[in-house]
């Protein structure tokens, strides 16, 4: 009978920890990049030219840029921008290509306003690139101080992200933006610890109705 105690406890404790946790591990807002300032204002388009991504923990915030090559072929990015809410405390910002997006501070991107951050090259439209995930690393660091609109002005339209989109295949380039707020998409390994949690307290309620 002790043993099944003991079994009984390390399920509740097992389930706990594990529900406990998927409330620290990493998460991730999805932004939709549906606005074009192609035709000098802001239209919005359909399917989307692509995704942003921001996923994080207090530690490290990842954002993803990634053009929908499906619906747009040979497309990508030449420039990615972003905001910082102030106060945020940063240590280091790199980019998945540092050779072809250096760090530019306070740059505008057109019709989207001016972005703390932008990485890339605007003149660079012969080799878009997709992804490209920008990496932050802190303290004390959440998804909302990433997700801050743009600063206007100049710019017409606010954006919580922007890039200048470029189509070879379409033989176009014109900056996009993400004017609507994130929807929230669980990460696989809180998906999995939530599972695991709910196995501790499936465990220990199917000990419990046995004993009885």
């Amino acid at each position: 009978m002790r043993a099944k105690n003991h079994f009984l406890r390390a399920g509740l404790i097992v389930g706990s920890v594990l529900l406990g946790m998927t409330g620290q591990v990493a998460k991730a807002d999805l932004f939709s990049l549906s606005s074009s300032h192609e035709t000098g204002s802001a239209v919005t388009v359909s399917p989307a030219f692509g995704t942003v991504s921001v996923t994080g923990t207090s530690s490290q915030v990842t954002i993803t840029y990634t053009a929908d090559t499906t619906s747009y072929p040979n497309s990508g990015f030449s420039e990615v921008g972003f905001n910082v809410a102030p106060g945020t405390s940063i240590t280091s910002i790199t980019s998945s290509d540092p050779t072809n997006f250096p760090s530019e501070n306070n740059t505008s991107l057109d019709g989207f306003g001016q972005y703390t951050y932008v990485f890339g090259q605007p003149n660079n439209a012969s080799s878009p690139i997709t992804p490209v995930t920008i990496t932050i690393q802190g303290s004390g660091l959440t998804l909302g101080a990433f997700e801050q609109l743009s600063t206007i002005p100049p710019g017409d339209t606010r954006a919580y992200f922007a890039a200048h989109f470029i189509d070879k295949a379409a033989g176009t380039t014109f900056y996009i933006g993400a004017t609507s707020g994130p929807t929230a998409v669980p990460e696989p390994s809180t998906l999995a610890l939530a599972a695991l949690g709910g196995l501790g307290f499936l465990g220990y309620g199917l000990r419990r109705r046995l004993t009885k």
